[in-house]
């Protein structure tokens, strides 16, 4: 357990996958919270929101009474548990915070990466999904332009994302579909 920062121990809870996985998929996950957290970090900066988004930090454990078993780690939440929006474009809640974070990844990153599959408790997340503009790297969910696209088209600007100064989905969705068709054979 850590050490929260009133003294007390945080409870952990490990995490294991259903089908079989490498070693450098399970690092692959952690990686993908700590990525998120740092669009966190910049979001927070801009976004105007009281609440500050923050993604749970995730760690690799090695159970050597378990034949050195590697599984994920993470701090256990307790509360509401929520999914906001997934890979595949579902948007699941109302709320505008994690909806105009997926949204800012985008832009903020260039057009390179956008971070959903939001979930978790409150404004703390957890196993966060990076879609990549190639569909490259970020594991076995990345569904590169078309995921993004699938968000975009389901994703409704809020007054966050036109506080932050985002472009209108609609527009995105307009500059994703001529990336598609320029990638086509």
């Amino acid at each position: 357990s850590e050490v929260e920062e009133d003294g007390c121990r945080c409870a952990f809870v490990a995490k294991f996958t259903k089908i079989s996985v490498t070693a450098d998929s399970i690092f692959e996950d952690t990686k993908l919270s700590m990525i998120s957290q740092v669009y966190a970090d910049e979001f927070n900066r801009v976004s105007g929101v009281d609440k500050k988004v923050a993604f749970l930090p995730s760690y690799v454990l090695v159970l050597e009474d378990r034949g050195n078993v590697l599984c994920c780690s993470e701090p256990v939440l307790s509360g509401n548990y929520l999914k906001h929006n997934n890979n595949d474009g579902v948007v699941a809640t109302a709320r505008m915070v994690p909806q105009a974070f997926t949204h800012f990844t985008w832009e903020c990153s260039r057009e390179k990466i956008l971070i959903c599959d939001i979930q978790g408790v409150g404004d703390y997340y957890t196993d966060p999904q990076i879609l990549s503009n190639d569909g490259a790297g970020f594991g076995l969910g990345n569904a590169g332009l078309e995921g993004v696209l699938k968000f975009m088209k389901t994703h409704q600007c809020s007054e966050i994302c036109r506080h932050i100064g985002l472009q209108d989905s609609q527009q995105t969705i307009a500059r994703l579909q001529q990336l598609l068709a320029a990638q086509r054979p």
